[in-house]
This record gives C-alpha cells, structure tokens and sequence, in this order.
C-alpha cells in the first residue's frame, strides 16, 4: 500500500531591474508492505511488514537580475526539511515471538548560492558561480530482539543508535 500527497506553488514577481522566483513544495509518502515468507526449512511462514513515513519541505528564493549589456546574475537560498520514519516487524522463526526494528530520522538543510555570467561578445561568455550547504541529519533507531534473547516481554534494546551528522 503506497500514499502519496504532493504539492507545490511557483510565484514570480518582476520588481525594478529583476524577478523574485519562490518555489515551495510538500511531499508525503506513507508505505506499508505486508508479506508472508517461506521459512524453509520450518513447516511455516513468517509474516513481516513494513511500514515508513516520508515527509519533505522545501522553500527556494532566487534573484535574477542584470548589471548593464552584460552581466547577468542570480542569488538565492535553499530551505528543506525532512522527516522520515521506519518500523520493521518479523516473527522469529523458532520462537514465533516479533522481531522489531524502528528509527525515525530528520534532516535539515540550508543552502545559499549565486551565479554570474558576464558576455564576452556575441557568442561567447563567461560564467562563475558558488554553493554553500549546510546539513543537519539525525538518526534514532533500534532493534528490540527480545524474540531472540527470551526477554519475556521486557524489550531487549539491542542496537541502538541516536546520532547527529553535520556536514557544510
């Protein structure tokens, strides 16, 4: 079972000697797998499913603009943030009990960029431009293996991971 929402609005607006472009867009994406596995050699299957969560936003503003016959350029910035979560769920072979494996994960990223061409003559012209990024993802999962370890019920939090990576 697949679901997805998306949307997303383009504005332009000419002010003095340039245009203001904002682009904003919303995507949600829900998944939920179901199956039944041969558990060869054991006379039975094993049922697991799966299940995740996708959310994205995103918002971008760009200048365009020109300086005299010939220079064009165009500065802007970049926003989005994503949530995105997962549960597996698998019944042990031998015990029968449920294997769980869960996380949930968040990033946020920020980008400013520019570009400038500056036209030679007719046909040629010269472009230069730059990026900066910077990301924040964090990442919280688990694999609860009591099925495995006889934990009687008791979560047996085995794997566990909460980490934060930072990237510019």
């Amino acid at each position: 079972d697949y679901t997805l929402e998306e949307g997303g609005v383009r504005g332009e607006w000419l002010a003095g000697s340039g245009r203001l472009v904002s682009l904003s867009q919303y995507q949600k994406f829900d998944t939920t797998l179901s199956e039944t596995n041969d558990a060869r050699p054991f006379p039975f299957a094993v049922p697991r499913v799966l299940t995740s969560g996708d959310k994205l936003y995103t918002q971008e503003l760009r200048w365009h603009s020109q300086i005299g016959d010939k220079i064009t350029y165009l500065v802007g910035a970049y926003y989005a943030h994503q949530d995105f979560e997962l549960t597996y769920d698998q019944l042990e072979q031998v015990t029968g009990q449920l294997i769980t494996v869960s996380g949930t994960s968040d990033q946020d990223t920020f980008a400013a960029f520019t570009n400038f061409d500056y036209q030679l003559d007719e046909q040629w012209s010269f472009s230069f431009g730059g990026r900066y990024n910077d990301e924040t993802e964090s990442i919280d999962s688990n694999l609860d293996l009591s099925a495995l370890l006889g934990g009687g019920g008791v979560p047996v939090n085995i794997g566990q991971v909460q980490d934060e990576v930072l990237d510019d």
